[in-house]
């Protein structure tokens, strides 16, 4: 589906393999929650000026912080076409 785009894709922790156009942001390579939303927008404007044409996120994990910061990407994501399918088919 985003096969011909620039794609930016935030993790909490984990990576995933490298694709053609796919530009990764690992917000904490420690799973620490405190500087994954320390870097949340740092990570969106970075991709923002990359030029990604889409930005696909994995949820935090669902306690203190990351419910916060889950509840503000779903809101966001609501605004747009939000897909639940794998985007690169």
């Amino acid at each position: 589906m985003f096969a011909d785009k620039n794609v930016g894709l935030l993790t909490f922790s984990d990576r995933v393999p490298d694709r053609p156009g796919l530009v990764q942001k690992v917000l904490s390579e420690n799973g620490d929650m405190n500087e994954a939303a320390a870097a949340l927008y740092a990570a969106l404007h970075e991709l923002d000026q990359l030029s990604a044409e889409v930005i696909i996120t994995s949820l935090l994990p669902e306690t203190g912080l990351g419910r916060a910061l889950n509840d503000k990407l779903l809101r966001a994501a609501e605004k747009e076409d939000s897909l639940t399918a794998d985007p690169f088919q």
